[in-house]
């Protein structure tokens, strides 16, 4: 898949460490493989080289989340949403309190 210029400008802006942030549109955030290609491009252990500092990740994923469930229109489509809004935010606070 051809990454979209938004997310490429908005992964760009956070390797760059940019404190204003290009977010890309609701619609573009609820698809699962523009999650993905957030995921592996700005967090992912195994394709990051040099990982974003932990606050600067527990932001972006902050402003993130909140994105995402805004854009949601029928929440009956995404029912397994709460379980991975609830693990991403205990995965993140994990390994954030793990480097602090």
């Amino acid at each position: 898949m051809a990454i979209n210029q938004s997310v490429d400008r908005f992964c760009r802006q956070c390797l760059q460490l940019e404190q204003a942030l290009d977010y890309p549109a609701g619609d573009l955030l609820r698809q699962s493989d523009i999650q993905g290609v957030i995921y592996n491009n700005l967090f992912s252990s195994d394709t990051v080289r040099f990982p974003l500092p932990p606050r600067y990740q527990i932001h972006i994923l902050k402003k993130l989340l909140s994105l995402i469930e805004a854009s949601i229109v029928d929440w009956e489509e995404y029912v397994s949403w709460q379980a991975l809004k609830d693990s991403a935010k205990h995965n993140a606070l994990t390994e954030l309190s793990g480097r602090l």
